[in-house]
C-alpha cells in the first residue's frame, strides 16, 4: 500500500514538471516568434504558383558567398550559418536566403552565390577574425514574387524564374536588385514534393 502511495505522488510530481517545463518551452518559443515577428525578420510566404507584388521591408542577413554550380552545398551553407548565428547568442530564424548574381545564373555558372541567414533588426553580431562571414543589408522595395513548392535545386527554381521574367516582360518592369531564393524547409521531415520556398526578384 506504501508503494502505491509512493508511486502515485512521484507520478504526479512527474506530471506537473513536463507540464511546467512544457509550458516554459511553449512560452519561450511564442516570445521569440512574436519578437521575430515584431523585428520583421520572418518572410511570410505567398500564394503558391502565384504571381504577386509585394513591399518587402528592409533586412540584414548575416551571410557567406560560395560557388555552388549545382546548388549542392545548401545544407552545408546552412549548418555553417546556424552555427555562426547561435554561437552568437542568436536563434535561428527561417528562412534561408540564397541572392544569385543576376537572372542570367544558370547550373554550372561558376560565379559565387551569397548564402544568408536574417538577423533581428537593431542587434549586432560579431564576425571580427571570420573574414569569409559578411553582413548584408537590404533596404525595403517593392519585389515581385511567387512561392514554389518542390525539391530544391533547378529544375524548381528555374521555371518559376522564367515565370516572373515573363512577367517583367508583358509589365515593363525592370530588377533593381539581386534575385534570390528564400527556402522554408531546409529542416523539415516534408517530402521534397512538398518543400517550400519563394522566388523574389527586387523591381521599378
Amino acid at each position: 500500500m506504501y508503494e502505491k502511495i509512493v508511486n502515485s505522488v512521484f507520478s504526479v510530481i512527474g506530471f506537473v514538471l513536463i507540464c511546467v517545463v512544457g509550458f516554459q518551452m511553449y512560452s519561450c518559443t511564442e516570445e521569440q516568434r512574436k519578437n521575430n515577428e515584431r523585428s520583421g525578420t520572418v518572410f511570410p510566404i505567398g500564394a503558391f504558383d502565384r504571381i504577386e507584388m509585394k513591399q518587402v521591408q528592409s533586412f540584414r542577413l548575416v551571410a557567406r558567398s560560395v560557388v555552388d554550380p549545382d546548388l549542392s552545398r545548401l545544407r552545408e551553407m546552412d549548418v555553417l550559418l546556424a552555427r555562426l548565428v547561435t554561437s552568437r547568442g542568436f536563434g535561428r530564424i527561417k528562412p534561408m536566403v540564397v541572392e544569385l548574381p543576376d537572372l542570367n545564373w544558370k547550373p554550372l555558372d561558376n560565379r559565387p552565390l551569397t548564402y544568408g541567414l536574417p538577423l533581428p533588426e537593431e542587434q549586432s553580431i560579431r564576425i571580427s577574425g571570420l573574414p569569409e562571414y559578411f553582413l548584408v543589408t537590404r533596404e525595403a522595395r517593392p519585389t515581385l514574387c511567387i512561392a514554389v513548392r518542390g525539391p530544391y535545386n533547378w529544375d524548381t527554381f528555374g521555371p518559376a524564374f522564367l515565370k516572373l521574367e515573363e512577367w517583367m516582360r508583358e509589365n515593363n518592369t525592370v530588377p533593381t536588385g539581386k534575385p534570390r531564393i528564400l527556402l522554408y524547409d531546409l529542416h523539415s521531415f516534408s517530402p521534397a514534393d512538398w518543400k517550400k520556398a519563394e522566388l523574389q526578384i527586387p523591381v521599378r
